[in-house]
């Protein structure tokens, strides 16, 4: 028994990034449709597709959020809420776009449109197309093929959507390559100053550091408070194959993120385990056992490294800022911005750790039962020791 579908054999990063696509989406979707919108317009920037197998492209990034939005849309109506749904897919490339087209067509319950041509380009038009409806919240995927079309400046007027989130895929692997060879091409991707940085660093700690600095670029560029990066693992070797970064202005919208990358963690696990067997089996094509989940006691333990090193970061972070500000209260969702940001980081972590410091941490403003401090709700944490 297999871990994913077959349909993702030899692409298991790309069944990881669409199970997070999946996840955020359908959650997402559902509590801005509940609470704050009756206008919702998903827009997929590089939508392809590409390596599709197939027939109903039904594994495609397009497929999989017009079939969850159709979800959604009915489970809204169920409970009395009517809330209108809009997609729009860009595409430069000829022989994709003609496919994205003729999908585009064959959907007649929900409104599709397809757009071609190079998106930073297309930008004005994608923007005018949000603001037809009044008051529509837009959520905006950008998974390119390259680099080039994640540098800043084109894109900030799209990052500047308000209201408006977006999630990236960050092309590690693709962007490792060509900063060992020729790294001073990516200032306008990552600054002037953060080249000089990596140059010094190599491995994980320059994936991260590279992912990381283009979080922070998005984060100013669109005035987010809250910037999530999550990585997505070679199914085949302990090496990053490219990071997701989310950003948003909501704490509600990090708390569905986080939701879906702790689930597709989990999955991510799982279907590395099984590319890897179906690898060894082929090469000594002899059949296994067990399944591969049983390897290891189903453990990833590169995976698991990876969480470890990110929580001593992360709760390093967050204690120097407490410090920093030693008897002066600071609000939780300080706290919780700068552990979000890290990968695998989940905000009972944050949680633990401020019950590990409870001689040296104050939590002020909790209302009665409630036993741990979250965001919205006036909690403030101050360093006493």
């Amino acid at each position: 028994m297999t871990t994913l579908d077959a349909a993702y054999f030899g692409r298991e990063q790309t069944a990881v990034k669409h199970s997070v696509l999946r996840q955020y989406v359908t959650a997402l979707a559902l509590i801005v449709g509940r609470r704050y919108a009756r206008d919702i317009t998903y827009v997929d920037c590089c939508s392809g597709p590409w390596n599709t197998v197939t027939e109903d492209l039904s594994d495609s990034s397009f497929g999989i959020a017009t079939q969850q939005l159709r979800l959604v849309r009915d489970q809204l109506a169920v409970d009395g809420r009517l809330v209108s749904f809009r997609c729009l897919f860009v595409e430069k490339e000829l022989a994709p776009y003609s496919l994205l087209e003729k999908f585009c067509d064959s959907v007649s319950d929900i409104e599709v449109k397809a757009l071609r041509g190079d998106f930073t380009a297309l930008i004005p038009t994608i923007l005018r197309f949000v603001s037809e409806r009044k008051g529509s919240f837009p959520f905006f995927f950008i998974d390119p093929t390259g680099w080039t079309p994640l540098r800043i400046a084109p894109l900030t007027p799209l990052l500047q959507a308000t209201p408006g989130e977006v999630l990236i895929n960050f092309m590690t692997s693709h962007i490792r390559r060509f900063l060992e060879v020729e790294g001073e091409d990516f200032g306008a991707l990552l600054g002037a100053d953060t080249l000089k940085e990596l140059r010094g660093l190599t491995g994980q700690e320059r994936d991260d550091a590279a992912a990381f600095a283009y979080a922070n670029q998005i984060a100013r560029a669109g005035n987010f408070p809250y910037v999530c990066t999550t990585l997505v693992l070679n199914p085949q070797r302990d090496q990053t194959h490219y990071h997701l970064i989310y950003a948003t202005r909501h704490p509600k919208g990090v708390d569905v993120f986080k939701q879906a990358e702790r689930r597709a963690s989990d999955f991510m696990a799982l279907s590395r385990a099984d590319a890897q067997q179906r690898r060894r089996m082929k090469v000594t094509n002899q059949s296994e056992l067990f399944l591969a989940a049983e390897y290891g006691g189903g453990i990833d333990h590169h995976l698991v490294s990876l969480r470890d090193r990110y929580l001593a970061q992360a709760r390093s972070l967050v204690a120097m800022q407490l410090v920093r500000n030693k008897r002066r209260p600071i609000p939780y969702e300080e706290a919780w911005k700068i552990a979000c940001r890290f990968p695998l980081v989940w905000e009972s972590d944050l949680h633990r750790w401020i019950r590990e410091w409870r001689e040296k941490v104050d939590v002020l403003g909790l209302k009665p039962n409630q036993r741990v401090p979250k965001c919205q709700a006036g909690n403030r944490l101050v360093w006493t020791a």
